[in-house]
């Protein structure tokens, strides 16, 4: 699956998939627009180290700044499908030249398996994402 952002029309990205068996090329999310019906957009990554437990010290997210009224990004984080906090990140810019809006914020989480979903799902929003950065180690006192 590839995302591709369009120029114009309701839908700002447009997501493309391929047929494993087929061999065809599938225009995914087609039947709904985001001006009237949030398509949930999100991202999950994966941490994980063969087994060994990783203490996630601090995060950085970048994303496009967009209007003031913008929505937000969902960060949820997770410890081998535990629940370990959300947090709500703004996408509106700081002041009003602002292209990029930066978030840099501490994090206390070890475990063996770390998840970070980033995610809107806001009617006509997008979320824009730029770089993410982890401040992690392997956490050797266990």
């Amino acid at each position: 699956m590839i995302e591709a952002e369009a120029g114009s029309g309701n839908v700002q990205t447009i997501q493309a998939g391929g047929g494993i068996d087929d061999g065809t090329v599938y225009l995914l999310n087609s039947g709904a627009n985001d001006i009237s019906t949030a398509i949930d957009s999100y991202i999950t990554m994966e941490l994980n180290a063969q087994g060994q437990y990783i203490q996630l010290d601090e995060m950085l997210v970048r994303a496009e700044a967009v209007a003031a009224s913008a929505g937000d990004i969902t960060v949820t984080l997770t410890k081998n499908t535990i629940a370990a906090g959300t947090k709500t990140l703004t996408m509106a810019p700081e002041v009003a030249t602002q292209t990029i809006r930066r978030h840099r914020f501490n994090l206390n989480i070890c475990d063996q398996n770390i998840s970070i979903k980033l995610q809107n799902n806001a009617a006509s929003k997008a979320m824009k994402l730029l770089d993410i950065g982890f401040k992690s180690s392997i956490y050797e006192d266990r």
